[in-house]
């Protein structure tokens, strides 16, 4: 089973040809489990800020990502306040790849605290 996923973000076609499924408009709330249209993948999400006026769980730019040759899968992120998990559902034992691809949408640039390449996150794959 192969996917890909445009986390936060609408259906793209990559310029490799990969198809990466939206995660978008699925009402994902502080506490919450979705599972995928193509029951590939699915994702939970626990946790609200608490400055939030709204809960909204994705951010955008229309900012340009330098170096990125699919540009538009860099442009929507999903976020949460504590723990996002995204779950490959019906995979075998074996070995995989896994391609994961990163771009700062949320903070500043500028060398405040907060600013860009400040942040530390753990990835867990099992």
């Amino acid at each position: 089973i192969s996917f890909a996923i445009n986390s936060g973000g609408p259906l793209v076609k990559s310029s490799d040809g990969t198809l990466f499924e939206g995660d978008y408009n699925n009402d994902i709330g502080p506490a919450s489990f979705f599972v995928s249209e193509t029951k590939r993948w699915a994702l939970s999400n626990v946790g609200i800020f608490t400055d939030a006026t709204n809960n909204q769980f994705t951010r955008s730019t229309s900012n340009t990502i330098l170096n990125a040759s699919d540009r538009v899968l860099f442009q929507t992120t999903r976020i949460s306040a504590s723990s996002l998990r995204y779950y490959g559902l019906g995979l075998q034992n074996g070995n995989y790849t896994v391609n994961l691809g990163f771009a700062e949408t949320a903070f500043p640039v500028d060398s405040q605290w907060a600013s860009r390449g400040r942040r530390v996150f753990d990835i867990y794959i099992q």
